[in-house]
């Protein structure tokens, strides 16, 4: 059973951007970049930060490293039980969402009190319209397209979380 999918044809190309469980680095790009963001991805239970490897190819940008995508890759990824419940993919979600806020954070994008407030309510809204989005999908009986909304109102949330909570501890300095 195939838990995901990310496909660009059947030739080899160049991309900018690839799934980071799914694919592989030399050595020397590794080094030359820096490696992972040690402040980023998952450690235990409770943590929601993720996107390492996002973080870590947007760095790529900086250096001449080109990414491609080759078709005869292939990847056997083991998927703990646990994480294909709903859940565990709820959790991933507002964690990717909340990892969003994070990122653009550490990129040094300059917040005050004025932008973040309006952030937060294009961040609230865009929740609310994928919230119905979903759930107009659910009542047209379109399942597949009511699911991804409905994940992506979850990610919403999380973006939501993450610039509220970067509000809320800016007040408090």
């Amino acid at each position: 059973q195939y838990y995901g999918e990310w496909c660009r044809g059947d030739k080899e190309i160049e991309v900018e951007w690839i799934p980071g469980g799914n694919c592989v680095w030399r050595q020397e790009v590794i080094s030359c970049i820096g490696g992972y963001n040690p402040n980023l991805g998952r450690k235990g239970e409770n943590t929601l930060l993720n996107s390492e490897e996002s973080e870590f190819i947007k760095r790529t940008r900086n250096y001449d490293v080109k990414i491609f995508y080759s078709p005869e890759a292939l990847m056997h990824h083991v998927v703990l039980p646990e994480r294909m419940k709903i859940r565990w993919l709820m959790s991933r979600h507002f964690g990717q969402g909340y990892t969003a806020f994070q990122l653009e954070v550490l990129e040094h994008k300059k917040w005050n009190d004025k932008n973040i407030k309006k952030r937060l309510v294009r961040l609230f809204g865009k929740f609310i319209l994928n919230s119905l989005k979903s759930l107009r999908s659910v009542l047209i009986l379109k399942k597949a397209n009511a699911i991804k909304r409905f994940f992506d109102a979850v990610y919403d949330l999380g973006n939501f979380y993450g610039a509220l909570k970067f509000m809320i501890s800016n007040e408090k300095k």
